[in-house]
């Protein structure tokens, strides 16, 4: 292999650099984002794909060309990941001269063909607007097929010298890309004889290709705002307008983050980190941000992706238009009726019937399934056995949880951040985890309480997560009895343990500033585990009983529940029995657990601060920042569990958003935010946090 300074005619290998200035350490832990970046833009091309080819109704042209231009983004980003991934993770940084020229001609050839692709939807746009009664004619499929063709070769064309002008060069610089992939401009720079022909061809491209595509996408959209402002209703005006947003902003991502590395190439210096940032958005951002804007802002795409992921369980269409309190009848306008399907089963006189039943917008409509077939049966029958006039006592069988009422056709895409939130908190928590594991320094009380709280947070949001993101991508609402009560017990016994681990951490602050001389007699590595687990047992032993008694009641009316995961307070309501016990023992554990471990909380720091107040100021601000970080923890856990309990109990409408909202912050918030406060505000856990980045050892302040 040839060294970095040594002139080579065709040097054996390039250099990528990454991202100047990270040490490998920063770049192994961001290899996780772009693969996940990667991962989403895959799926969400191949998402918007396999929709248009499966529903005949989208083989249209504006959706044959949003294929292409999926396809080109699966390609193109599929270019430049795999070696950027090995970059990140391993390190390995050369590239071979020939794989680096081709990497190179599929980037910028791919590029000119999305572009061409923008520019022949920005034609589309143009003749549905302002030519609608020709569009079918002008725009036939053998035409589309043939524009699709044009783009691809134009783009194989105008760059497939590219290689060869390059080959010609002589290379007796620095062979360091200041890149993660290959780029025309990048190389060439690295060459010692004159590259006069290669920029000279190289902007007689980009004018003719991207200069050219963006001026009669600007033209278009000019004659088709002439055409739209010529339009007497302002509501036509705004329906033409709309169907040009999805294409306005993909044309957006596609031109800023060009322009923009176009820019930085010629302003910035060679191993800017602007310069690597731009180009990585321009490769990653189009690919990832594509198929959000078309599926958030086209309704049939995002009405067909919605019935792709439920795979027919999010909507059981039902011809109600003959049934007595119908759609029809209710003057709705509408014959197909959609969304929870279950199943019950009841006793009317001697014979037991059963009946489906679809709620939807508060009604329940019901039809007999023991007779004549109206419609196509339920995908997943949600059984609920119930007692008739005879009184007879039964259970449920399953429950149905909810995702976000009045935003169900949003919340699939709201899930994402949801999501996001979910590895935040998992990834954050881990590392907490990490450093004191590994940290022998920081084996003390209050670092190994902060381990038991990263622990149970990764607990309390794994025991819902998974199910939540099954209802909002996939509306798999159902969820089985035993489960429920399962995973209504880890919530509750969690978030007790999570609390008398917050109280250990008061009692640990108590000690170290009420009686700093004790502090490491008193609060000893064993006696530390010991509280540990007794928090276990605690959390365990007083939630054990709620499903047993959950277990001991019947349930006769709806089973569907008000949140997207199991709550005791939520179960015990749908029972049709005396629910007295369940109440009262509720008070009971409440009390005694987490309110007896606020006040405990609030004594403690009662005590800290008559101590602190005697101090001489420096020392009381050294005394208070030891406590910032656990006085955030405890109220970021505190605060969601107070707003939840508040508006289950004044909450009357079970249809609200705003319950739900708090259940998700009450589980989400804490486990995100706690990694966060401690690895700001303290000293110790951040340097050690750098230290884990960079790769480089660091020394204690004084």
């Amino acid at each position: 292999m040839g060294t970095p300074n040594r002139t080579l005619i065709h040097p054996a290998y390039f250099l990528l650099v990454g991202i100047p200035g990270l040490g490998p350490h920063t770049h192994f832990w961001l290899a996780f984002p772009l693969c996940f970046m990667y991962a989403l833009a895959t799926l969400g091309n191949l998402a918007i794909i396999l929709t248009i080819r499966v529903d005949r109704r989208l083989h249209e042209p504006m959706y044959l060309f949003l294929a292409m231009l999926s396809s080109i983004d699966l390609v193109l980003s599929s270019v430049t990941m795999p070696k950027m991934a090995s970059l990140f993770l391993t390190g390995v940084q050369e590239i071979e001269f020939n794989i680096c020229l081709a990497q190179m001609f599929l980037i910028h050839a791919l590029s000119a063909m999305e572009s061409a692709v923008l520019l022949a939807m920005a034609f589309d746009r143009f003749v549905a607007i302002c030519h609608p009664l020709r569009h079918a004619s002008v725009l036939t499929g053998s035409t589309v097929v043939k524009m699709g063709l044009a783009a691809l070769i134009r783009g194989f064309l105008f760059f497939f010298p590219l290689p060869f002008i390059l080959k010609r060069l002589s290379y007796c610089r620095a062979h360091t890309v200041t890149h993660s992939f290959c780029l025309h401009q990048d190389i060439m720079k690295l060459s010692c004889t004159d590259t006069t022909v290669n920029v000279v061809y190289g902007l007689f491209i980009i004018l003719s290709v991207m200069g050219v595509d963006s001026i009669f996408i600007g033209f278009s959209y000019v004659l088709i705002l002439r055409a739209v402002l010529a339009l007497s209703s302002q509501g036509a005006a705004l329906k033409a307008f709309n169907t040009c947003v999805s294409h306005l902003c993909t044309v957006l991502v596609f031109y800023v983050p060009l322009i923009g590395l176009s820019v930085v190439h010629r302003l910035g210096g060679p191993t800017s980190l602007v310069h690597v940032v731009m180009a990585n958005i321009y490769l990653l951002l189009p690919p990832v941000v594509n198929p959000i804007v078309y599926g958030a802002k086209t309704k049939e795409i995002r009405s067909r992706i919605s019935h792709v992921f439920s795979q027919g369980e999010r909507c059981t269409y039902l011809d109600v238009s003959g049934w007595k309190g119908g759609s029809s009848g209710g003057g709705r306008g509408m014959d197909l009726l959609c969304l929870v399907c279950f199943e019950v089963k009841f006793k009317e006189g001697p014979t037991l019937k059963r009946y489906s039943f679809l709620y939807w917008e508060r009604e329940i409509v019901k039809q007999e399934l023991d007779g004549p077939p109206s419609a196509r049966p339920c995908p997943q029958l949600i059984s609920i056995s119930m007692g008739g006039s005879t009184g007879n006592e039964s259970s449920a069988t399953y429950f149905v949880l909810i995702g976000l009422p009045g935003l169900e056709e949003a919340q699939f895409w709201l899930a994402f951040p949801l999501c996001s939130l979910y590895i935040i908190a998992v990834l954050g928590n881990l590392t907490i985890i990490y450093i004191v594991w590994t940290e022998h320094s920081l084996h003390e009380p209050m670092y190994i309480f902060l381990c038991m709280l990263s622990s149970l947070d990764i607990l309390i949001s794994t025991s819902s997560m998974p199910k939540m993101m099954a209802i909002f991508w996939f509306n798999s609402t159902a969820i089985q009895f035993d489960a429920c009560l399962i995973q209504m017990f880890a919530i509750h016994s969690l978030s007790g343990m999570e609390s008398t681990v917050l109280l250990a951490m008061a009692f640990d602050r108590y000690v170290a500033i009420c009686h700093p001389l004790r502090h490491a007699t008193v609060l000893t590595l064993p006696r530390v585990a010991k509280i540990g687990m007794a928090a276990v047992v605690r959390g365990a032993a007083l939630m054990a009983p709620l499903p047993v008694f959950i277990k001991q009641l019947p349930f006769c009316h709806s089973n569907i529940l008000s949140h997207s995961y199991c709550l005791h307070q939520d179960v015990m309501k749908l029972a049709c029995a005396d629910i007295r016990v369940n109440v009262i023992y509720g008070l009971i554990v409440i009390i005694s657990a987490i309110g007896l471990d606020s006040l405990l909380i609030s004594f403690s720091y009662l005590l800290i601060l008559k101590t602190v107040l005697g101090l001489t100021r420096e020392a009381q601000a050294k005394a208070f920042s030891t406590c910032v970080s656990h006085v955030c923890a405890v109220f970021i856990f505190y605060v969601p569990f107070i707003g939840l309990s508040m508006v289950h109990r004044f909450s009357k409408r079970r249809d609200s958003l705003l319950p739900v909202i708090m259940a998700n912050i009450y589980l989400l918030v804490p486990p995100v935010l706690n990694p966060i406060v401690y690895g700001v505000k303290t000293k110790e856990i951040r340097q050690r946090i750098l230290r884990l980045f960079h790769g480089s050892s660091r020394t204690s302040d004084p």
